[in-house]
């Protein structure tokens, strides 16, 4: 297919916001399971002992205030208000105090300061610091991750996370909030063929195009293609124009400096096949050197620091 519109066939490509979503079953399901995992993990079959201990000094109801202790992006609302239903507590969102949005409830992806209240948890002293660390844990990540994206500011490539985490679709949903693109879901709803795939028989790209020529490619996102240098670019966007199937066909440069980047997507130019491939650029880019890969030309980086190398943002209970 001849890409006519390079921006929209990108966001629809790679950005399945709406899998990542608590509506979407396999996104609640994944979730679920991993709630309730932290969930036994931490309570295990005799619960919450110390508090247990003390129940009979302790108020029949507490309020529990989740407060920024540093600045970030906020990501994981859904997800605190079915950890809160989950544990029969209630949770009402905060408000953001100064700035243009003074006052407004906060919204996922929306920026916090140090000292914003966030989130005010209300139940039973038993269930709401049963449920304390299961909080801040997931919304420590989320947030993290979410606040990470952010940082990646680019002119003209859009930014994408990878599959490199031990969380996908939590972190996935949370690149989202810091306004990244997922990238694909996972194995089943894009084809990716890789060093992996393609050292197993020789590179060959004419063996590649007859086992994609002639095939349904409904419910698949895209094809990509991972290439070495710019001969392989270039063989790779010839067969996308050949083969011209109804699905997006992404060429990734694979461990490019930026400026072999560079002379790959003028030689795709140069070619007249560029309208043909999306351009994707991965390996090695990092919060530090994203900007050298910020190319005119190509389409999105791919940066797997975001997910499996960010660190959380500092949140905190108090319970009174």
């Amino acid at each position: 297919m001849k890409i006519k519109d390079r921006s929209k066939t990108l966001e629809e490509a790679y950005n399945r916001r709406e899998f990542f979503m608590l509506s979407s079953l396999p996104y609640f399901q994944f979730f679920k399971a991993y709630l309730e995992a932290s969930l036994e993990a931490d309570l295990h079959s005799n619960g919450d002992i110390t508090t247990a201990l003390l129940n009979e000094h302790l108020p029949a109801k507490v309020e529990g205030k989740i407060v920024a202790k540093q600045d970030g992006v906020l990501s994981g609302i859904p997800e605190m208000k079915y950890i809160a239903k989950h544990g029969g507590v209630s949770l009402s969102i905060g408000k953001k105090m100064g700035g243009e949005k003074d006052g407004e409830k906060f919204e996922s992806g929306m920026s916090f300061e140090k000292g914003d209240m966030l989130f005010t948890v209300k139940g039973s002293p038993l269930k709401v610091l049963q449920l304390e660390r299961t909080f801040l844990n997931i919304l420590q990540r989320m947030c993290g991750i979410a606040t990470a994206a952010a940082k990646f500011e680019t002119a003209h490539a859009k930014v994408a996370v990878t599959r490199k985490t031990p969380l996908p679709f939590l972190d996935k949903r949370a690149a989202i909030d810091g306004s990244v693109l997922p990238h694909r879901v996972n194995l089943s709803d894009a084809i990716m063929i890789k060093d992996t795939h393609f050292d197993q028989f020789g590179r060959d790209f004419e063996a590649l195009a007859d086992s994609l020529r002639n095939r349904s490619y409904q419910g698949i996102s895209f094809i990509e293609i991972e290439v070495l240098d710019k001969k392989e670019a270039l063989l790779a966007a010839e067969m996308a124009k050949n083969l011209d199937l109804n699905v997006p066909i992404v060429v990734m440069l694979d461990n490019f400096v930026s400026k072999d980047a560079k002379k790959a997507v003028k030689s795709l130019q140069k070619a007249g096949l560029y309208d043909y491939v999306l351009v994707e650029v991965s390996g090695g880019i990092s919060s530090q050197n994203y900007k050298d890969y910020d190319i005119e030309g190509v389409d999105v980086m791919s940066v797997g620091e975001i997910t499996h190398s960010a660190g959380v943002v500092d949140i905190s209970m108090k319970v009174k």
